[in-house]
């Protein structure tokens, strides 16, 4: 099935990247590689499916994207910060991607397997400390990767039915070319049948033709071991490739591509006389002594190094184009060598077309307009309709969850009402201006939408309620609305502040906790729990009063010392748990007792968290 696949830009406060594609009498499928950063690689894996990979998302992670371009639809979207984006191979055979996945702690050991149908996401550990540079998927369904080590070469075939791992060890080059990004395998075939490495063990000379040359290119029939560049009797130096198998079968080759007169090298200085001598006699390949030192034999190699400029393999793999400088020839993996020709550039994929601005956004309007917000309609501003809308807003919340109801990190709402649009500041402000008894009617179903919310974006979301770098959190008016109007919002809003960016958003401490404060005086158990909790899981910003607002002013006139340390030991192993290692035990310990009162319940409770957290900190200590 022929596919037309173009893309191009939207240019707004972000950068997007749209695609077009569809069979080329059909009507185009548009849509965007991902909603928040711009596509970095757009790669057709077959007829039918199209790879995305993105740069730097939210919170510093790459995406990756998948669509079927057959049934128009997004396939998958993995966002990993453990996963390199850039390294990736595709399998007909398996109908999978297999990613390089990064294993904490071991290195780059891990391949993550993902089959297209969604049978198959798993992970494949490959040998200890083996650190993939490149992959490639071969026709019998294993794969083929290449490690990026200089103190050794290996490579692992995986089979993926099976999870095998066959390692092979190659010998690798001197120690004085340890430092070169030359000495490490490059260039896999497309078969994944081969691999290629600088030849670096010895330096090939030649002095004319002849049968010398017949023998050192020993994969190629005596008869044809002419080089094209030994036309004469200058006496020459080769630049060679190792042709590295990855089947048992197939024996280790070295390939001269090209041989360049003392005349040829004219960009190495003060070595003509050392070089002419080196040139003399009849041996074609000159061993490199293994030793620290830069001998003029190896400077004399890398000198030959840098005049290869890249390689690229035939869609057949039977052969490659080798490019030096404003040249290149052809070269078989039989070692036939073609004669040098003229070229413009080393040959890169061909690109996607480019879809013109004007196309681009004729295309990507109705999508960023259907996306950039959800729409809701509002019969009137009664508190029943009111209502109605935020049952909807957590229905939505609860089927589709908030990164599907988001764009570009925004989750936005809008409220078609009275033949015109609005916000959510503008919503809030009608229900702040309701009277009374209608507030307290639709109170419940704001507490559900907000409880709804921070139970489904996870601790924190990074999901903001606008497009602008200091806009709050996602449903950040309605918290507000729910703590100016509810004496017990901090029930229903611990979930939701725990779901906010505290690096960037301090909605948190400088409106909510403070209007939470104000209401309630820490006047209940309840209330001076919820304090305690939001006291120990603020890790990041600080813009707080120093007292805290009464929290621990009140805290004698409401509980006993002892059961205060009880539950703000409770609250800190919650704290704990969510916070992946920003806080601890300890840590908490410490700033509790920095806020203690200096008087007698102050000193009875500092006595019995000292007590009560040290046995806690005890017990986990034991337990590893």
């Amino acid at each position: 099935m022929q596919m037309r696949v173009a893309s191009g830009t939207l240019f707004g406060r972000k950068s997007l990247t749209l695609i077009e594609a569809g069979e080329p009498d059909a009507e185009p499928w548009h849509f965007l590689a991902f909603e928040d950063v711009e596509a970095r690689e757009i790669v057709p894996l077959d007829g039918r499916y199209l790879l995305a990979t993105g740069w730097r998302a939210w919170h510093n992670v790459d995406p990756i994207a998948v669509f079927d371009l057959v049934e128009r639809r997004r396939v998958f979207e993995l966002r990993d910060r453990w996963v390199l984006p850039h390294m990736w191979c595709w399998s007909p055979a398996r109908a999978a991607l297999f990613f390089v996945q990064h294993e904490k702690g071991h290195g780059y050991c891990i391949l993550r397997e993902r089959s297209l149908d969604g049978s198959v996401d798993r992970q494949h550990r490959l040998a200890e400390s083996f650190h993939t540079r490149e992959l490639i998927a071969r026709a019998d369904g294993t794969i083929a990767c290449v490690e990026n080590r200089t103190e050794a070469q290996r490579i692992a075939i995986l089979d993926p039915v099976t999870g095998e791992v066959r390692l092979i060890s190659l010998p690798h080059p001197p120690r004085q070319m340890f430092e070169l990004p030359e000495t490490g395998l490059r260039w896999l075939s497309p078969d994944g049948r081969w691999a290629l490495r600088n030849h670096l063990d010895t330096l090939p000379r030649a002095r004319g033709r002849g049968g010398l040359l017949a023998r050192f290119l020993r994969s190629a029939p005596s008869d044809e071991g002419r080089h094209p560049d030994l036309s004469d009797g200058t006496r020459r130096f080769g630049i060679a490739l190792d042709l590295i198998p990855l089947d048992p079968a197939e024996q280790q080759r070295t390939i001269v591509l090209r041989y360049l007169s003392l005349a040829d090298l004219q960009g190495l200085p003060n070595f003509g006389e050392v070089l002419d001598a080196l040139a003399s006699g009849d041996a074609p390949l000159l061993p490199l002594r293994e030793n620290l030192e830069q001998t003029i034999e190896d400077k004399l190699l890398l000198h030959l190094l840098r005049k290869l400029n890249g390689v690229a393999w035939d869609a057949d793999s039977k052969g490659f184009r080798a490019f030096f400088g404003d040249q290149q020839r052809h070269v078989t993996i039989d070692g036939e060598i073609g004669p040098l020709e003229p070229h413009a550039g080393v040959r890169k994929p061909e690109a996607l077309p480019t879809l013109s601005a004007d196309d681009a956004h004729k295309a990507g309007k109705p999508i960023l307009r259907e996306r950039s917000s959800q729409r809701i309609a509002l019969p009137d501003l009664s508190g029943p309709a009111i209502a109605a809308a935020l049952d909807e807003m957590r229905q939505r919340m609860e089927t589709q969850g908030p990164e599907a109801l988001s764009f570009a990190g925004v989750l936005a709402f809008r409220f078609k009402t009275g033949g015109k649009s609005i916000g959510e500041k503008a919503l809030f402000q009608a229900v702040r201006d309701l009277p009374a008894g209608e507030q307290t009617a639709l109170l419940p179903a704001l507490r559900a939408l907000l409880t709804s919310y921070g139970r489904a974006a996870g601790s924190p979301s990074w999901l903001s309620s606008g497009s602008s770098d200091t806009a709050p959190g996602a449903l950040a008016e309605a918290a507000l609305a729910l703590a100016e109007l509810d004496e017990n919002a901090f029930l229903y809003l611990r979930e939701w502040m725990a779901s906010l960016d505290q690096e960037h958003d301090q909605i948190g401490s400088e409106k909510l906790f403070p209007i939470i404060a104000q209401r309630t005086r820490f006047a209940t158990p309840e209330a001076l729990c919820f304090g305690l909790w939001f006291f120990l899981q603020q890790w990041q910003t600080v813009s707080y009063e120093k007292r805290w607002l009464g929290l621990f002013a009140a805290a004698p006139g409401v509980i006993e010392p002892a059961p205060f340390a009880r539950m703000a030991l409770e609250e800190s192993r919650v704290v704990v748990a969510a916070s992946e290692g920003a806080s601890r035990l300890d840590s908490c310990l410490v700033n509790l007792r920095e806020r203690m009162p200096g008087d007698f319940w102050g000193k009875a409770a500092t006595r019995e968290l000292e007590r009560l957290f040290g046995e806690a900190i005890a017990t986990e200590a034991d337990s590893g």
